[in-house]
This record gives structure tokens, C-alpha cells and sequence, in this order.
């Protein structure tokens, strides 16, 4: 974990297909880690959408909302932190766990997740 980042927070479980948003920090790191199951994640600003798997986590930089859905067969139990951000981050998952769901591109479709918070 990047010294720059806080703690993380406790736990947070977000049951199977259920959907949230979290808010970037204007000028720091939004770090999400995935302890158990799987997050579909895209965020404001990003064409990519992201998976994050057991295991996995994901370094985001900038301000904006972050939309999260529980993706897979089980809740997904996930911990977030904050941090400062003196240098650009580059927001990559991996390539293992996009691949195995959406294919070589990588790309999912945003508009399900974005349509049920509201946007």
C-alpha cells in the first residue's frame, strides 16, 4: 500500500447486484480492495469500466462519482481508502478479471449501473 494513502476503512458489504457511489477526493486517491467477491466499477471522467476481484485493488485520482455494483455470484466485501495524490495515479485492473468477463476490450456498458443511482 502507497504510504500517501490512509488506512483503509473497515469493511463495507455490498450484497450481490445491489449498486453505490462513492466520491474522488478533488486533488487525492480513492483506493478501493476487494477482500471477497467482485465489483464492477465505473467512474465519472473513465470510458473504461473496471472489475475488481478477490484479491484486487484499484487506485483512482481525480475528482468525480464512482459507481460500484456487486458483480459475480456472491456480496462482494470491499475496503476504501484516501489519500493524497503529488503524482498522476493510472487507474488499472486486472487484466485477468476484465478479460474473463467482458472479453478482449475489456468494455462494459455503463448505462445499466449509471440509470439505477439516478444518472
Amino acid at each position: 500500500m502507497d504510504s500517501d494513502l490512509s488506512p483503509l476503512s473497515p469493511r463495507r458489504v455490498l450484497p450481490r447486484g445491489h449498486v453505490t457511489s462513492l466520491s474522488r477526493p478533488h486533488d487525492g486517491i480513492l483506493r478501493i480492495a476487494v477482500e471477497h467477491g467482485r465489483l464492477w466499477l465505473t467512474q465519472e471522467g473513465d470510458p473504461d469500466d473496471h472489475f475488481i476481484a478477490a484479491g484486487e485493488d484499484l487506485a483512482l485520482c481525480g475528482p468525480g462519482a464512482v459507481v460500484l455494483e456487486s458483480d459475480g455470484a456472491v456480496d462482494a466485501v470491499f475496503s476504501v481508502g484516501f489519500g493524497s495524490a503529488p503524482v498522476p495515479v493510472i487507474a488499472q485492473a486486472s487484466a485477468a478479471s476484465v478479460s474473463a468477463t467482458t472479453g478482449a476490450s475489456g468494455a462494459a456498458p455503463a448505462r445499466p449501473l449509471l440509470a439505477a443511482t439516478g444518472g
